[in-house]
């Protein structure tokens, strides 16, 4: 058995991709952002005064309301054991015989504590209650699915969406109780092969879970596949390999010491790269593309919040390589952000690349909205093809490409592989004010990662999205 569901969202009008599943009985319809990123369902919760509300009747989740509803009690088998001490737990409340982590709002219920982000300016946090619930998933009913019952929000949650469908890998989905992510059990009872696949295109796309040929249907040809590594810490995200970084036929990354690590996260917007591939990406530019519109101007499109009023012409194809030789390319009207603004009256292009600073490289929306992703939880593996752009909505301008190479040093294919300027006409840039908040609060989901001297307790997750509405690109300068 298996299931398609559609998606809405995008990167440029909301920043996220979100689905519409109903909980409960009656069933009460909620939108969730769809998060590889992360691995609990987590839905706001009615009576929360400070939680951010998506466009659902009533205004997000009412277990009150629901005859399917059953908390999890702090005594409980289901909460987990001696996570009183963990510092996921923000109760001065455990339960007696266990040492379980009771719930600040109500000591007698199980209780959790999220934090995505990590310790950047842009994370954020929910604490509450954990519930069991029936979920209709496409038309399908999973019965005894834990949700994650937020009454209590910190830092500046999308306003679009009423929670998160997380997608991650079990490890993330102890905060402190450890339970079932709903996708695993999803695919659990669907039957076959633990396999799901996500295509992202400009307004839509569209999650495919279990066997019956689901995640083939997102995608023509064959899909490639990489390990997801082990090394990642304690196993919390889908992690792979990164080999290679190239800016038409020029590398970046060979000589910088390999292998390097990336994490495949559909709840991050942009794609981020470590600090000194960013400082490296943005050099080869301004060095050898400097006659480009917007890369050598006193405001560049590498600054938040400066994009190009014209359609970029002249750049070059950015490509990433994973294992086995495989390379994601990535021309740049897949790696260039259209965005329309209404108080602007016409499409600007926003550079979809930013710093991750110290951390690792995050595959996010910029470059998974070109491929459709598989992820084979079975064999442990991420797979890369190319979307079907009947079943996987509206797709974006250009989508990658996936070449296979075996031989050092790899020639390039594909675009513009000339490493001169190119003479444009006077370009313009517009400076969007508030990108930094549209974009780079959806960078808030850049995942901040802990060395192994963190507790493996206290994950920190990764994917929210952007804010969405709750701040515009702004009004626009010219430089």
């Amino acid at each position: 058995a298996s299931l398609v569901l559609p998606l809405r969202g995008g990167i440029a009008t909301l920043g996220e991709y979100f689905a519409e599943v109903e909980l409960g009985a009656p069933p009460q319809r909620v939108r969730l952002q769809v998060d590889s990123g992360s691995s609990s369902l987590v839905v706001t919760a009615r009576e929360c005064s400070s939680c951010s509300r998506g466009d659902a009747l009533g205004g997000a989740y009412d277990a009150g309301a629901s005859a399917s509803a059953q908390a999890v009690g702090c005594d409980s088998p289901r909460c987990g054991a001696n996570t009183c001490s963990s510092l996921s737990c923000r109760s001065d409340t455990c339960s007696l015989n266990a040492g379980a982590c009771c719930a600040a709002s109500n000591n007698s219920v199980c209780g959790f504590f999220l934090r995505y982000g990590g310790d950047t300016d842009y994370h954020v946090a929910a604490d509450g209650e954990l519930w069991l619930e029936s979920i209709r998933v496409a038309g399908q009913d999973f019965e005894n699915v834990t949700v994650y019952r937020t009454l209590d929000e910190q830092g500046p949650w999308p306003s679009n969406v009423d929670g998160i469908l997380g997608l991650g890998l079990p490890r993330l989905n102890c905060n402190p109780t450890c339970s079932e992510p709903v996708h695993e059990q999803m695919l659990a009872e669907l039957g076959g092969s633990r396999k799901f696949a996500m295509c992202l295109g400009d307004v839509s796309g569209a999650l495919a879970l279990g066997t019956d040929g689901a995640a083939e249907h997102l995608y023509v040809g064959r899909a490639y596949y990489v390990p997801i590594l082990a090394a990642d810490l304690f196993g919390t995200y889908y992690t792979v390999g990164l080999e290679d970084m190239r800016v038409g036929s020029a590398t970046l990354l060979r000589t910088k010491g390999l292998p390097r690590q990336a994490i495949v996260d559909s709840g991050t917007t942009l794609l981020l790269l470590e600090n000194d591939l960013w400082i490296d990406l943005k050099a080869f530019f301004q060095t050898r593309f400097c006659r480009l519109a917007g890369v050598c101007t006193p405001k560049s499109i590498f600054e938040p919040g400066v994009c190009l009023v014209d359609k970029p012409r002249g750049f070059p194809v950015i490509s990433l390589t994973l294992a086995d030789g495989l390379r994601l390319e990535m021309p740049p009207s897949l790696y260039f952000i259209a965005y329309t603004d209404p108080n602007f009256g016409r499409q600007v292009y926003c550079f979809g690349i930013q710093p991750a600073g110290r951390e690792r490289t995050v595959f996010g929306d910029t470059l998974l909205r070109g491929f459709t992703t598989v992820y084979d939880l079975e064999e442990r593996r991420i797979g890369f093809a190319e979307p079907n752009r009947t079943t996987c909505g509206n797709l974006t301008e250009s989508i990658g490409a996936i070449r296979i190479h075996h031989h050092w040093p790899f020639p390039f294919e594909g675009g513009n592989a000339s490493l001169q300027g190119f003479a444009l006409a006077a370009g313009t840039v517009a400076i969007v004010t508030a990108l930094l908040t549209q974009l780079l609060l959806c960078v808030r989901t850049t995942h901040t990662l802990r060395s192994p001297k963190y507790p493996k307790n206290v994950p920190v997750e990764g994917g929210l999205g952007a804010s969405s509405r709750q701040s515009e690109f702004g009004t626009f300068a010219y430089a």
